[in-house]
């Protein structure tokens, strides 16, 4: 009603958002109180804490970006920096939604985390053509969230390969298969612990990459 009456309630506004992001507890209203608060400059610093938290959720627990922190996290790279959980979280979102016109800063950050040699799972669903140009058809990746500072292994069959730690408590590792390819595998602790296991499989080569070398020797018939 104060809002309605012309009253400034940005700060109440603001400050709730505070309360929120403190406590973990978010409202229907969430979004909403963030998009007010976002004209107001000096509010930036809450405004960054609220992406960076959905952000870090978008990739923890797979939690989809709403469109509002999406649009904010989009327009905010272009002027300065964010920290790596929103720049991966937007990568995945612009992947998962096929946002248009931004083509050009998806693959900035593409280029940033693959020439660092981080890889994450989402990438399967790059565009066909950046997975030509950065040599990623085939790519799969076992991707694990815990504990951040920890060593993590996979194990498959008899042998066993550290994961990286991509960002602060997740972990990843890339993986190459070829159509029909299948593979169980299991995530240790340092101690041998067991965590998790699952089973990556490539079904068949995506059609539109059948004329790259990856297809071609996909194509090959078994001897």
């Amino acid at each position: 009603e104060a809002k309605e009456d012309g009253t400034d309630v940005l700060s109440a506004e603001e400050q709730l958002l505070i309360r929120m992001l403190f406590t973990g507890r978010f409202s229907a209203e969430s979004d909403r109180l963030f998009q007010d608060i976002s004209a107001d400059e000096e509010a930036s610093m809450v405004q960054d804490a609220y992406v960076s938290w959905f952000a870090y959720l978008s990739l923890t627990e797979n939690q989809e970006l709403t469109e509002a922190v999406s649009d904010y996290i989009g327009k905010t790279l272009k002027k300065r920096r964010l920290n790596g959980y929103c720049e991966i979280a937007w990568l995945k979102a612009f992947c998962e939604n096929n946002i248009a016109g931004e083509e050009e800063m998806a693959e900035q950050i593409l280029q940033k985390y693959l020439f660092s040699g981080k890889y994450f799972d989402f990438y399967q669903k790059l565009p066909v053509s950046m997975k030509r140009k950065y040599l990623l058809s085939g790519t799969y990746v076992i991707q694990y969230v815990h504990r951040p500072g920890e060593r993590l292994s996979v194990c498959v069959k008899s042998r066993k390969e550290e994961l990286q730690e991509v960002l602060r408590g997740i972990y990843s590792m890339r993986v190459l298969f070829f159509e029909g390819d299948r593979v169980a595998y299991e995530i240790v602790d340092e101690n041998g612990e067991w965590l998790d296991a699952n089973v990556l499989s490539c079904e068949e080569c995506e059609e539109d990459l059948r004329d790259t070398r990856y297809g071609k020797i996909c194509a090959m018939p078994e001897n």
